[in-house]
């Protein structure tokens, strides 16, 4: 029984390899990621506004925990883009002035309904708080 599972096992994979290299030949990329998610959900989320302030991206984030929305992937490749630059002009070490709230954030696992829920206890990030995020 278990070598009869190993084979099924076996075949399921060989064939997902065989869908996956399908689907990259027949999107005309070579890049898998890219052929599946631009026609899988992420085609059909949310597009950033012009502009990104701090209201567009709560509006967002609260969208996405309270009505299940998703970022479009161009919005999601915007984001990165334009934020990369920036963290990249950060230093690793940031020092913290005494007179500033700090709020530790221990791992999210990726959730948004989580990170909006210490927003909103704490405060946005802004002026007057500064979070840590381990994890």
């Amino acid at each position: 029984k278990v070598a009869n599972l190993m084979n099924s096992l076996a075949d399921v994979a060989e064939k997902k390899k065989e869908q996956r290299a399908e689907l990259a030949s027949r999107s005309g990329h070579g890049d898998l990621q890219d052929s599946f998610v631009t026609k899988g959900i992420f085609a059909m989320g949310m597009q950033l506004p012009d502009v990104i302030d701090h209201d567009g991206v709560v509006d967002m984030l609260k969208r996405m925990v309270r009505d299940g929305e998703r970022i479009h992937l161009d919005s999601f490749k915007r984001i990165i883009d334009e934020a990369m630059p920036v963290l990249a002009a950060e230093p690793n070490i940031q020092l913290i002035e005494n007179d500033r709230r700090v709020v530790v954030i221990g791992d999210l696992h990726g959730s948004i309904a989580d990170l909006l829920l210490c927003f909103e206890a704490a405060g946005y990030p802004g002026d007057d708080v500064d979070y840590v995020f381990n994890g």
